[in-house]
């Protein structure tokens, strides 16, 4: 039977496609505390799918801007890289996620005492109490495959960005106050590569780790460890005079608001003046809440952007802290308090979309001068003390 001859295009095998060039990792990942969130539906946790992908891909997105992201002074630029590596509307990913298998922890209630109450407070006063306990940690196998292009290999910035995602970071809702905390052998309580933190320590228009300070105190359980860092954080922000926490707030904000507003409670008249809203610093929305009758009503301190017409679009100001348990072991933490690289509030207000620093209560609004990061210097000095060690740059 005669053959027809091959055609002479086809007689060479063609290269494997590029899709087989690739760099596989599998990373074995426990989440060490309460998960808040992260499913399909905001503040919840899909059961069926607890670890998801489009999920874990925002956080890495993010810590790969806080390290490698550090390289570019312009947006532009971080953009185009960024998209270059994670995915844009014109270009797939280079990095394939995918959740091999996973496990969630006991459910427990959210009053049970597992976690913060200040951390859990969204759940705890919410008015319909639609979520009642949350799981309590959990397993999952992680594997990532980058692949790799002739003309370059991204390799390093993804690795940059797991090791911060796992040692900074976390899965789900309200992280940085140490929800879905991390722990991965050989990734955890570890030191960065060289290369991984770019920028020199420059400040940057988003979050930067390179030039961050960090902070850490004595290893413990970590729960009790979670407590720790949490009280820390909760004392400062709510300091008081007198004994029990009774006593009238060391901030200058609330005597603000009742000059703002021209009215105080008989045995509140406003003694500090001028000192502006420092606690800004620490992430916006703040609600202030007062308890005497004769003192104002609720009041809301935001960032909006003005819209046409005179109308505004209300915004919000993501914390630069993240205070959590870092974990040295599937058991064992330290607290960490990690203050960011970022710009002062002022500066984020010219570069976001957000221009305006906002004083509301009702149909009144007052702009407001944004602070300067005064609080989180203060925050450092008094965790220093607490703890009893010296915070670091990185």
């Amino acid at each position: 039977m005669r053959k027809r001859p091959l055609p002479e295009q086809f007689r060479v095998a063609p290269p494997l496609p590029e899709r087989s060039r690739r760099t596989e990792m599998v990373l074995d990942i426990t989440v060490t505390t309460l998960l808040f969130g992260g499913g399909a539906v905001p503040g919840q946790v899909d059961k069926f799918d607890p670890f998801r992908v489009p999920s874990i891909r925002g956080h890495l997105r993010f810590w790969w801007r806080a390290t490698r992201g550090g390289a570019f002074e312009s947006v532009a630029k971080l953009r185009e890289r960024e998209g270059l590596i994670w995915g844009d509307t014109s270009g797939a990913s280079r990095v394939h996620l995918r959740v091999l298998s996973s496990s969630l922890g006991p459910e427990v209630s959210i009053k049970s005492g597992s976690g913060p109450g200040y951390v859990l407070f969204p759940l705890t006063q919410a008015k319909d109490q639609s979520v009642k306990t949350l799981p309590n940690g959990g397993q999952f196998k992680l594997q990532v495959c980058v692949l790799a292009k002739t003309d370059e290999d991204v390799t390093a910035d993804v690795a940059a960005a797991l090791w911060a995602w796992i040692n900074f970071g976390g899965i789900g809702g309200r992280t940085r106050r140490g929800c879905g905390a991390l722990y991965c052998p050989g990734w955890s309580y570890s030191s960065p590569q060289p290369e991984w933190l770019s920028g020199g320590g420059q400040t940057r228009a988003w979050p930067v780790l390179g030039g961050a300070t960090r902070l850490v105190g004595p290893a413990e359980a970590i729960s009790k460890c979670w407590q720790t860092a949490i009280e820390a954080l909760r004392m400062f922000r709510q300091k008081r005079t007198g004994q029990n926490g009774r006593g009238r707030s060391e901030w200058p904000e609330p005597d603000e608001i009742r000059v703002a507003r021209q009215r105080h409670a008989p045995n509140h008249a406003p003694v500090k003046q001028g000192g502006g809203f420092p606690r800004a610093a620490l992430g916006l929305p703040i609600i202030f809440h007062f308890k005497d009758y004769a003192d104002p009503a609720d009041n809301t301190l935001n960032v909006a952007s003005e819209k046409g017409g005179g109308g505004k679009e209300e915004m919000r100001m993501a914390s630069p802290l993240i205070v959590k348990p870092w974990a040295i072991s599937p058991s064992q933490a330290v607290p960490l308090l990690l203050a960011l690289n970022t710009q002062p509030l002022e500066e984020q207000l010219e570069t976001a979309k957000a221009k305006l620093c906002l004083l509301e209560s009702g149909s009144e609004a007052k702009r407001v001068s944004p602070p300067g990061r005064a609080a989180i210097y203060e925050l450092i000095k008094q965790m220093e003390q607490r703890w009893g060690t010296q915070a670091q740059k990185l």
